[in-house]
């Protein structure tokens, strides 16, 4: 049997009750692909927005210390960054193609899942490095003008805050989109699997 089928041929096979729903998948992969691109392109609408904030800020305060420009920097850096390496994803995303053969679509969805690796590890990692530098570097010269019991506090919340969002609400987010993608892309391969057969 030829490797090469097309989603659209799986609806005449529906019959076969060993193999999976093929509508059903379609439909997943086509949700999947649409949340995961509204998704990326609203956090970097977020993104884009929050540096126009930043540097909005910087610019009509006009901070004294160099600390705080080096800080604004750094954030709108990490920013930048990680716009321009979600703007690969979000490219392949658009490129989804539902006609191509099971087979390609399967590598296509594989190839977003490598991208997206790569983008939860090594990309936000060193977003929250420069954001974490960023803020604090940016905190110094307000914090210079509170007592002591402001500083720590400030601070304190500001670390709190970066921790929960590094241990805690990053690993959940990265466990619950890894696991639609590969959902998707497990029933694509029992799909080709039944289909070889």
């Amino acid at each position: 049997m030829d490797a090469n089928i097309d989603f659209k041929a799986l609806w005449a096979r529906a019959a076969d009750n060993q193999m999976p729903d093929s509508r059903e998948i379609i439909d997943a992969a086509i949700r999947l692909n649409k949340k995961m691109r509204n998704k990326m392109l609203m956090a970097n609408l977020c993104l884009v927005l929050t540096a126009i904030f930043i540097i909005y800020v910087v610019f009509h305060y006009h901070p004294a210390m160099w600390t705080s420009w080096l800080g604004a920097a750094l954030i709108i850096f990490a920013i930048l960054l990680t716009l321009a390496a979600s703007g690969t994803v979000i490219k392949l995303l658009f490129k989804s193609n539902l006609d191509d053969d099971t087979t390609v679509y399967l590598q296509h969805l594989l190839h977003i899942k490598q991208k997206q690796e790569y983008l939860q590890t090594t990309v936000i990692s060193l977003y929250f490095i420069l954001l974490s530098a960023g803020v604090c570097l940016y905190m110094i010269e307000y914090a210079l003008m509170m007592h002591t019991a402001g500083r720590v506090l400030t601070y304190g919340i500001t670390v709190a805050w970066i921790g929960f969002n590094w241990f805690y609400i990053r690993p959940k987010t990265i466990k619950k989109r890894c696991a639609k993608l590969e959902a998707v892309i497990s029933k694509i391969e029992a799909l080709n699997t039944q289909l070889l057969d």
